[in-house]
């Protein structure tokens, strides 16, 4: 089982399939990285320039993004609501789990400047949508999940099915 990274230029995945120990391959110009077995973990980790998916025993890798950092900050807290200024302005080297920082709530990028709230919905709603939509090619399960439990807008949650709770290993 392997992982594919690619440059920040390419795309790049490996889909790992941990029941079938199958794998679709694209791009394999780039350096290969063991992933371990998933089976049933749910996993949203990042391991520097790429993102380890897991959901239902199947991984995937995904160049980082800033609407994966939205969705690990979102999956890190079920249940609660975030607010969108809050999301755009989390600091990038933040690390999803261990150091749980909380976000200053100025937009990024204007010192001392108030939140213009509607652009910090806009801007988050389109990062989170457009991770999800780069998740669904890769991996269409887990797209649906987060498509149906994150909800976006001023206020942002990932609210997963209490029937069904998901522990996701960030």
């Amino acid at each position: 089982m392997y992982r594919v990274c690619g440059t920040l230029s390419r795309r790049f995945v490996t889909h790992i399939s941990v029941r079938g120990m199958r794998s679709q391959q694209t791009n394999t110009k780039s350096p290969a990285v063991k992933v371990p077995p998933f089976h049933n973990e749910s996993v949203f980790r990042r391991d520097g320039e790429c993102w380890t998916l897991a959901f239902n025993g199947f991984a995937i890798g995904v160049r980082d993004a800033k609407g994966l950092r939205h969705l690990a900050y979102l999956l890190e807290r079920p249940g609660v609501a975030v607010s969108a200024v809050a999301l755009l302005d989390t600091p990038k080297e933040h690390k999803f789990g261990g150091g749980r920082s909380q976000p200053s709530g100025r937009v990024a990028g204007s010192a001392g400047a108030k939140p213009d709230r509607e652009r910090a919905r806009l801007v988050v709603t389109k990062r989170i949508h457009a991770a999800i939509q780069r998740i669904a090619s890769l991996h269409p399960p887990l797209a649906y999940h987060l498509s149906v439990t994150v909800k976006t807008g001023a206020l942002c949650m990932y609210r997963p099915d209490p029937q069904r709770p998901i522990a996701w290993n960030a």
